[in-house]
C-alpha cells in the first residue's frame, strides 16, 4: 500500500489490487504503462506522476500512460504482424532475422525483436526506416553475441552499441540488405544446430494433481523472480491442453490443462489466441504455477512455457517369455496346487510403501525416473501397458505381477518398485513391502487403473467364452499345427490372447480329453467326444476359477480402490 496519490492512481487505471501488489503486477501492469510514455510520447510523464501531490492531476497523467500502453499495445500488434510475414518469407535454414519497415515506430521494435526472437528462438534484428536512415533495435538467444555480430557487420552501419543480448544501430536504408546478408551469414557461422534449439530449464516433475493452491503459494515465498532468481519451471508430462479461449484482445489464450484426472486452469501469455500444440493431444508441458487472484477468488494457476510431443527413453518389458511355445509350455507345467504356493524370494529388507493412488501414473514415472534412481513398473499386462506407455513416458523398467509372482527377484536391482495396476490377488499385495531390495514401493493407480487390471483378471482367467471359441474352430478343422496352431490359440483382434493364457486353455481342453497336444510342433488335434463335457470336470478350470474369485474379492476390496 502507499499513500503516493501518484502510484494509487496507477494502480487503479492498470487493475492492481493495492493489498495485493506483487512483482508481477509491477512488471506486467504497471512498469509497461510508464515505459509507454516513454517510448510513444514523452518520458517526463511517468516522473511528474509519482511526484505528483494532486490527486486529480494524478488520476489525468495515470489515464494519459493508460492510454500510451494501449497505443502501444496496438502499434506492437501491427509491427509484429508485418513481421513475422518477413520471417515466413525468408530461407527456412536462416540463423538470424533482419527485418525492416517503412513506419515501424522506433520506440516499440524492441519489444517486438524480443517476440520474434523469443518465439522462433533465432537472434533477431528489427528496423525502422524513415527517410534515407532507420533504427534498429536487436535481441539475441542464449548462444549468440548479438554486439559481437554488429561488430562483424559493422562496415555496413553508421553507429551501433549494446551488449550480448540487446543492442541498437543506425543504418543508411541503401545498406540495410548488405547488412542482412552479413549479419546471418555471420550468425550462421557462429551458431552451431544445437544453439538454435530451444531448451526449457525444469526443476522438477510434477503429476497434476500436484498443481494445487498449497504449492502455489510455497513457490511464491521464492519471489521475487527475475533474472537471478528465475521462477521455478515444473514439467508436467503426458498432459493435455484442451478448452482454449482468447484473452487480451487475442494476445493471450486461456485453456484447461488435464493430467492425472484433474483440471488446472492455465493461460500462455504473449503467443496469440492459439495453443502452441493441437488441442488435446498429449504433450509435456512446462509451466509455472502461481496464485491467481481476481474478483475477489484465489486459486492456482499453471502459466505455460513450453509444451512439446513426449520424448521418451525405451521401455524395457521383463519377464516376458522368449517365444509364444516356451511360454505355453511354462502355464502347463505350472504347480496349480497349492495357491497361493510357499512366499520364496520375498526375504527383502523391507521397503517404505508411498501411497500415491489417484495422482497419476505419467508424473509419478517421469519424476522418478529424472531422479536418476533405478525404477520397475508392476502392471496387470506389460505388453499392453509399454505399447499404452511408450509414447507418454519412459526410462523405466516394465513388469506384469504374473512375472513378479513367478520370480520376485526381479524387483532386486531396482530402487522404485511402482504399482501402477493393483496387484490382483491378496498374497501380491501383502508381498509389496518384502520384494527384495531396498527402497520404495509406490502405490501408483487411479480409477483406470483399477478397471483395467479387473478387465485383464477376466480376460487371464475367465475361460469359458475362450474355451468354447477355440474348441468349435478346433473341431471344424480337425487338427491345426505350427503356425495355424499358435494363430488359433492367440485368436483375433486388438488383445490377442497370451501365451500363459493358451496354456491354460489347452491344459483345461487336454485334461478334459477334447484335445491332444504335440508340443514339438507344436499342434492340436480334437479327440472324439462322447455328450457334453462339464467344465469343471477339470481340476485346472476349477483352479483357475478360484484364481478368478478370489482376484475379483481383491480387487474390489478397501486395498485395491480409491478413497473419495
Amino acid at each position: 500500500s502507499t499513500r503516493k496519490p501518484g502510484l494509487r492512481a496507477l494502480m487503479d487505471v492498470a487493475r492492481v489490487d493495492p493489498s495485493q501488489v506483487d512483482a508481477t503486477s509491477v512488471a506486467f501492469r504497471m512498469a509497461p504503462r510508464i515505459n509507454a510514455a516513454g517510448r510513444l510520447r514523452r518520458a517526463d510523464a511517468a516522473l511528474e506522476l509519482v511526484l505528483s501531490d494532486d490527486g486529480e492531476r494524478a488520476r489525468t497523467i495515470a489515464a494519459e500512460l493508460d492510454h500510451c500502453n494501449t497505443e502501444r499495445r496496438d502499434v506492437e500488434t501491427r509491427i509484429l504482424f508485418q513481421a513475422e510475414a518477413q520471417v515466413a518469407a525468408a530461407p527456412a535454414e536462416s540463423a538470424a532475422f533482419v527485418l525492416a519497415g517503412d513506419g515501424w515506430h522506433p520506440g516499440v521494435i524492441g519489444i517486438v525483436a524480443s517476440r520474434i526472437a523469443e518465439r522462433h528462438f533465432r537472434p533477431a534484428v528489427l528496423i525502422a526506416l524513415e527517410g534515407d536512415q532507420g533504427t534498429g533495435s536487436g535481441r539475441s538467444i542464449p548462444a549468440f553475441d548479438l554486439l559481437a555480430g554488429l561488430d562483424a557487420a559493422s562496415s555496413h552501419l553508421l553507429r551501433h552499441g549494446g551488449h550480448r543480448a540487446a543492442a541498437g544501430l543506425t543504418i543508411a536504408r541503401e545498406s540495410v540488405d548488405a547488412f542482412r546478408d552479413a549479419f546471418v551469414a555471420y550468425a550462421a557461422e557462429s551458431l552451431k544446430p544445437e544453439d538454435l534449439v530451444r531448451r526449457e530449464r525444469i526443476d522438477a516433475v510434477v503429476p497434476g494433481d500436484c498443481l494445487r493452491l498449497e504449492l502455489a503459494e510455497e513457490l511464491e515465498r521464492l519471489a521475487p523472480f527475475g533474472m537471478g532468481n528465475p521462477a521455478v519451471s515444473l514439467l508436467v508430462p503426458s498432459a493435455v491442453l484442451e478448452d482454449p479461449r482468447p484473452m487480451g484482445e487475442g494476445r493471450h489464450v486461456g485453456f484447461h490443462l488435464k493430467s492425472a484426472g484433474t483440471r488446472s486452469r492455465g493461460v500462455r501469455f504473449g503467443g496469440g489466441a492459439r495453443l502452441p500444440v493441437p488441442e488435446a493431444t498429449m504433450v509435456d508441458a512446462a509451466v509455472r504455477l502461481e496464485v491467481n487472484a481476481f474478483n475477489g477468488m484465489v486459486e492456482p494457476r499453471v502459466v505455460l512455457r513450453h509444451a512439446q510431443a513426449p520424448a521418451c527413453a525405451p521401455i524395457e518389458v521383463l519377464g516376458e517369455p522368449s517365444s509364444f511355445g516356451d511360454g505355453m509350455q511354462a502355464e502347463l507345467d505350472r504347480r496349480l496346487e497349492p495357491w497361493p504356493g510357499p512366499a520364496t524370494g520375498l526375504e527383502g529388507a523391507g521397503r517404505t510403501v508411498r501411497d500415491h493412488r489417484g495422482g497419476g501414473i505419467a508424473g509419478l514415472l517421469g519424476d522418478l525416473v529424472a531422479s536418476g534412481d533405478r525404477v520397475l513398473a508392476v502392471c496387470a499386462h506389460s505388453p499392453q501397458r509399454a505399447g499404452a506407455l511408450e509414447s507418454r513416458v519412459g526410462g523405466f523398467a516394465l513388469v506384469s505381477w504374473s512375472a513378479i509372482e513367478d520370480d520376485p527377484s526381479i524387483a532386486a536391482r531396482y530402487d522404485h518398485i511402482v504399482a501402477i495396476d493393483p496387484p490382483p490377488h491378496g498374497h501380491l499385495h501383502a508381498a509389496l513391502e518384502r520384494l527384495p531390495g531396498e527402497g520404495w514401493v509406490h502405490l501408483a493407480w487411479g480409477e483406470a487403473e483399477l478397471r483395467f487390471a479387473q478387465r485383464i483378471l477376466e480376460w487371464d482367467y475367465d475361460l469359458r467364452p475362450p474355451l468354447t471359441a477355440v474348441y468349435r474352430t478346433l473341431r471344424s478343422s480337425g487338427a491345426v499345427a505350427a503356425h495355424a496352431c499358435e494363430a488359433l490359440l492367440r485368436g483375433e483382434g486388438p488383445q490377442r490372447r497370451s501365451p500363459a493364457l493358451a496354456g491354460r486353455l489347452v491344459r483345461v481342453l487336454s485334461e478334459l480329453s477334447l484335445v491332444a497336444l504335440d508340443p514339438s510342433g507344436p499342434s492340436l488335434a480334437v479327440l472324439p467326444a462322447f455328450g457334453r463335457t462339464p467344465l469343471e470336470s477339470s481340476s485346472a478350470y476349477r483352479a483357475y476359477r478360484a484364481r478368478l474369485e478370489e482376484g475379483r474379492h481383491c480387487l474390489t476390496s478397501s486395498a485395491a480402490t480409491i478413497a473419495a
